[in-house]
C-alpha cells in the first residue's frame, strides 16, 4: 500500500480539526460536527469525539433514523386509546 496515513488531528485557521474515519475529511472539533462520548481516565472523566463526524455517524451507525419519521407514535397512550377496546 503506497498511500500515506493521514494524521488524526490537524490545526488550521479554524482551530483544531479531527479526521473523520468514513469520509476522510477534516472537520472542526466542535459539537456542531462531532458527537462526544464520556470516558473515564485516571484523572476523572474526559469527553472524546467519536471516530466519525455527525453526518457519517448517522448514515453508518443509525440508518433507521433516516428511514423513519421523528414524530412516530410509539405507545397506545399516544394513540389516544383509539385501538384499545
Amino acid at each position: 500500500m503506497n498511500s500515506k496515513a493521514l494524521p488524526r488531528y490537524s490545526v488550521s485557521e479554524l482551530g483544531k480539526e479531527k479526521l473523520c474515519i468514513h469520509c476522510g475529511d477534516y472537520w472542526p472539533l466542535t459539537n456542531e460536527f462531532w458527537f462526544f462520548q464520556k470516558r473515564t481516565s485516571r484523572n476523572g472523566f474526559v469527553l472524546r469525539a467519536t471516530g466519525a463526524c455527525k453526518g457519517c455517524y448517522i448514515e453508518k451507525y443509525k440508518p433507521e433514523r433516516l428511514k423513519t419519521n421523528k414524530q412516530t407514535i410509539k405507545s397506545i397512550y399516544e394513540l389516544g386509546n383509539k385501538e384499545v377496546a
